[in-house]
C-alpha cells in the first residue's frame, strides 16, 4: 500500500531523490528499484524509535556504512532446496524469473560475513521469536539502556 508499505514514485522522481542523497540506501533487484528515505529513518531514531528495515543485501551493507549501532539480522531459508520449493509454491513466478532468484539467492548468501546475526526461517514462530530475542538483547546491551540514574 502506498505510503505504509511502500513510496511508489517513477523513475525520474526515484533518480532525482538517489542523486539528492535522499536515500539511506538503494538497489535495482529483479528490474525494479528499492530504496529507503533517509528522512523517515532519521526522524524516527531522533524521536528514539527502533528502526527495522527489511531490505536485501546490498542494501544491508549501505547502512551498515551509515550508522553506528546498526544490527543486522540475516534471514536465511533452512536450504536452497526449501526456498525453490517455497518460490515454486506460490504459483506467482515463472521458470526464468525463480531461476534467477535462486540464482541470487546462491549470491547474497556469500553476504553473511556481514552479519551479526543468522537466523533460519524454518517455522515462523521460532524464527519471529528469534529475531525479538535479538532486538531485546540488543537494547539491553551496555549504552544503550535508557537509564537516568
Amino acid at each position: 500500500m502506498d505510503g505504509r508499505d511502500y513510496y511508489f514514485v517513477d523513475e525520474e522522481e526515484f533518480a532525482r531523490v538517489r542523486d539528492s542523497n535522499g536515500l539511506l540506501e538503494w538497489a535495482e533487484v529483479y528490474g525494479y528499484h528499492y530504496g529507503t528515505p533517509r528522512e523517515a529513518v532519521e526522524r524516527k531514531l531522533g524521536e528514539g524509535y527502533d528502526v527495522i528495515l527489511e531490505i536485501d543485501v546490498q542494501g544491508g551493507v549501505q547502512v551498515k556504512g551509515s550508522f553506528e549501532n546498526v544490527v543486522m539480522i540475516f534471514i536465511v531459508p533452512p536450504s536452497l532446496e526449501e526456498l525453490e520449493r517455497r518460490l515454486r509454491g506460490r504459483g506467482t513466478d515463472s521458470e526464468e524469473v525463480i531461476a534467477t532468484r535462486l540464482k541470487k539467492s546462491k549470491e547474497e548468501l556469500e553476504y553473511y560475513k556481514e552479519y551479526e546475526y543468522i537466523v533460519v526461517n524454518d517455522q515462523i514462530e521460532r524464527c519471529l521469536g528469534d529475531v525479538t530475542s535479538i532486538i531485546t538483547a540488543e537494547r539491553l546491551k551496555k549504552g544503550r539502556t535508557r537509564v537516568s540514574w
